[in-house]
């Protein structure tokens, strides 16, 4: 700041707060300030200029209300970071005059640093474990600055499973939302098996982005118990069929199963699955509906059943699995 002599004594000039930080399209009130009285009756005139890319002074003059010059009988000004840009080197200036009988004589300068900071931009909750089919309500948050906000969401799979999100109120998944006021979203797992993925937002204003936030996401392994079971029909002649495979319990939402386990030797069909762990894709159309659970036959036989029981022929089916460590049933739902 300058100092002048007025009235006889040293006044010094300064422009308040001289250092303050604020964040994207937020402005701040700016007052010129004297250290002395220049005395009454003596009037001041200012001039006012920013420098830095982030933002300008609000005059209020149309049809352009920002200015980085203007001039004014006002000690005060707002300067408004209405750019959209961060930056640390932003600086206010103001040029104080006296008016003495029409001329104006230079008193001194004040200066501001402004700093302009991206807006905070966070998704509640910044973390998100899926232990099983269960959805988690995310929502981005702004802070400091007035909306409204259009939000950009996108996912990444890190490893493992991915993750899937929709807008609430909405029944379609999506790999993203390109554009949108959607603030909030729901995410859930693609399938049972273990992953990790983040779930970005880039948040706009108008074409401007002012910020961007992320959250991490957990998913753990989920499964339904299977248990073997075995069934059979015929009719008066002999005819019919018998199944033997796994029940399990419906998941909602899933549209395909895979149903796991290890230990087991079939030498009829399958193999040696006793070092390996056995998969099969059940899609629903494969699956026999049995109102709150499925049956996926492993193996079948029909036709003329002849003289041997149901229950001899599932005895037998039951042998070729013999061993199993037990079946884990894992859902699909992309």
């Amino acid at each position: 700041a300058d100092k002048w002599d007025v009235d006889g004594g040293w006044v010094t000039v300064s422009l308040e707060p001289n250092s303050t930080t604020i964040t994207y399209f937020q402005d701040v009130a700016l007052k010129t300030e004297l250290s002395t009285t220049v005395g009454s009756g003596v009037e001041l005139f200012y001039v006012y200029k920013s420098y830095g890319p982030s933002g300008a002074f609000f005059s209020g003059a149309t049809p352009q209300p920002y200015q980085d010059e203007f001039e004014t009988d006002k000690d005060a000004v707002i300067y408004n970071a209405f750019q959209g840009v961060g930056h640390e080197g932003n600086k206010a200036r103001v040029d104080v005059y006296l008016v003495d009988g029409g001329e104006k004589v230079y008193l001194g300068t004040g200066e501001a640093t402004i700093k302009v900071e991206e807006p905070p931009v966070a998704i509640s909750p910044p973390t998100v474990i899926i232990n099983k089919d269960e959805l988690a309500i995310l929502t981005c948050k702004v802070s400091g600055i007035p909306g409204p906000f259009y939000y950009k969401w996108s996912g990444k799979r890190v490893s493992g499973e991915g993750i899937k999100f929709r807008e609430l109120g909405t029944t379609d998944w999506l790999s993203k939302i390109e554009s949108g006021t959607a603030g909030k979203i729901q995410v859930g797992r693609q399938s049972g098996y273990e992953g990790e993925g983040i779930l970005y937002v880039r948040v706009l204003q108008g074409n401007i982005e002012i910020g961007t936030g992320e959250c991490h996401i957990t998913l753990n392994r989920y499964s339904v118990p299977g248990t073997e079971m075995g069934y059979g029909e015929r009719d008066a002649s002999g005819n019919g069929g018998v199944s033997y495979g796994v029940d399990f319990k419906k998941v909602e939402g899933a549209w395909q199963y895979f149903i796991c386990t290890t230990g087991f030797n079939d030498p009829v069909f399958w193999g040696d699955w006793r070092e390996k762990l056995f998969a099969v894709h059940a899609k629903l159309p494969d699956l026999r509906d049995r109102g709150t659970t499925y049956f996926y036959a492993l193996t079948t036989i029909g036709g003329n059943l002849g003289s041997k029981s149901t229950d001899e022929y599932i005895a037998e089916m039951s042998w070729r699995f013999d061993g199993d460590e037990g079946w884990e049933v894992i859902p699909d739902l992309r």
